[in-house]
């Protein structure tokens, strides 16, 4: 059930999406038009060779990575047909409508902005923005769409962050995209979450809650703003150290950010009881 939202809830889902369009914007520019934005980006994603130095084995997490999302695809798909036979039309249709317009998006963002060589060989090659996280991500949100109020709770929405994190971490691992491929690919399907999804009963009173969570869990903006920093300075780092733990750091806290942007709900004051007659 739909609900109105407050003056507050409308403005932070206004700012929600432009930060999250600023910031893939950002991204984009600097990781593919600035040559130590290419490299960066490029040795992040050679952390997965990294992980074969230790022993562990990328064929592995390539199967992950694939079957991962069909299974995600799979479980929402029935969960949009099961809502369409309860004749919840709406759900259904905007469910659909994200994952169809997310990735019909990544694609077209794909065709159209180019990946200029500027002197990075690792892997010159155009893969912004992914098309496999993006849908990925929009999937996890179709399906935390249809979530009944009961499970709007702080756990579901940390669970959520973790799910899209690891689908997003097994493109970069595996060596099939660069973090900023993935990173912007999640910010933008969250983007795309916020506009097709409806505002949502939450579990705990009236308001909205993005992708189904409830809005007294809402992380503050200070904090997405706080791990975006960090991110920065960290990738900073990084670019000056090299360091292969802190790059593995660089990914995870970047990841991080972007999820909890595509996760965090609205926030929205709540109605006051009416006061007692005396």
């Amino acid at each position: 059930m739909s609900l109105p939202t407050s003056p507050d809830a409308g403005s932070r889902r206004a700012v929600l999406i432009l930060a999250s369009v600023v910031a893939a914007a950002v991204l984009y520019g600097v990781a593919n038009w600035t040559g130590p934005g290419q490299a960066t980006d490029s040795t992040l994603m050679a952390v997965g060779l990294g992980l074969t130095e230790l022993g562990f084995p990328l064929e592995p997490l390539r199967v992950a990575r694939t079957l991962s999302v069909a299974l995600v695809g799979v479980v929402v798909s029935v969960g949009l047909v099961v809502a369409a036979a309860r004749r919840r039309w709406a759900s259904a249709v905007r469910g659909g409508l994200l994952v169809a317009l997310t990735a019909a998006g990544a694609m077209l963002l794909r065709t159209f902005l180019p990946r200029p060589w500027l002197g990075d060989d690792t892997y010159p090659f155009n893969t912004w923005p992914s098309v496999h996280a993006a849908t990925a991500t929009a999937l996890v949100l179709a399906g935390a769409g249809l979530l009944p109020p009961s499970a709007r709770t702080s756990a579901t929405r940390r669970g959520l962050v973790v799910l899209i994190g690891a689908l997003g971490a097994l493109s970069i691992v595996t060596l099939a995209h660069r973090p900023s491929d993935v990173v912007c690919s999640i910010l933008l399907a969250g983007a795309f979450a916020r506009l097709v999804l409806p505002p949502a009963a939450p579990a705990d009173g009236p308001g909205e809650a993005g992708a189904g969570i409830a809005p007294a869990d809402a992380v503050p903006l200070w904090q997405l703003g706080l791990l975006a920093v960090s991110a920065t300075i960290l990738t900073v780092a990084f670019a000056v150290s090299g360091a292969f733990l802190l790059g593995v750091l660089v990914n995870v806290v970047w990841l991080w950010f972007a999820a909890a942007m595509a996760v965090t709900p609205v926030r929205c004051r709540r109605p006051r009881p009416p006061a007692e007659g005396r």
